[in-house]
């Protein structure tokens, strides 16, 4: 027996990342910029009989950015793309169900097991694998008081499914985000 959920809609689930980047002139207009980042990222799922399911992982995420910074007015343009690797370390999820709300902790775990299953505590939930990689492309303006707005979008690699006792599962879970990014540049 197949149990089928039919997703009337994927929400927008706002998160935020914060952290630290760095500027490494190569070239004149070009640069690599490391980090490393405080992300959120997630699901919310809305069902059509109006229940809903929000997942939030938490990540520390290393973006490895290749930049383009060419002069425009008085500050510059930021043109990039990048590499990035993140490892999940907790989050939380929410549930509604009939009426009532749930929630509880997020768990990472490469290979999960019944045993895994049986000794979950009632408020936790296993997420998938901790270890994500993708890209990153972003476009902003750096202005010459040091802010900086981006736009920028990030595609994970990464299957996050994890095996059940040993073997691979059916299916692929990804990370896909966008975002908007303001910062200051020290």
């Amino acid at each position: 027996m197949h149990l089928v959920i039919k997703i009337e809609n994927n929400k927008l689930l706002p998160g935020f990342h914060a952290g630290v980047t760095f500027n490494i002139p190569v070239a004149d207009e070009f640069a690599v910029q490391p980090g490393l980042l405080f992300s959120t990222k997630g699901v919310h799922y809305k069902y059509s009989d109006g229940d809903s399911y929000k997942e939030i992982p938490y990540y520390a995420e290393i973006p490895v950015n290749f930049l383009y910074k060419p002069e425009l007015g008085n500050g510059r343009l930021l043109l990039g793309a990048a590499p990035y690797v993140a490892y999940g370390f907790g989050g939380k999820w929410k549930e509604k169900y009939d009426g009532d709300t749930e929630s509880g902790k997020l768990k990472f775990k490469g290979d999960i097991s019944d045993d895994d299953l049986d000794n979950l505590k009632d408020d936790e939930y296993y997420y998938g694998k901790p270890l994500d990689f993708g890209g990153n492309l972003l476009a902003g303006y750096e202005f010459s008081n040091k802010l900086s707005v981006q736009l920028n979008t990030q595609l994970g690699m990464a299957n996050l499914i994890p095996k059940y006792s040993g073997k691979k599962t059916d299916g692929s879970v990804k990370n896909v985000g966008f975002g908007i990014s303001l910062g200051y540049k020290f």
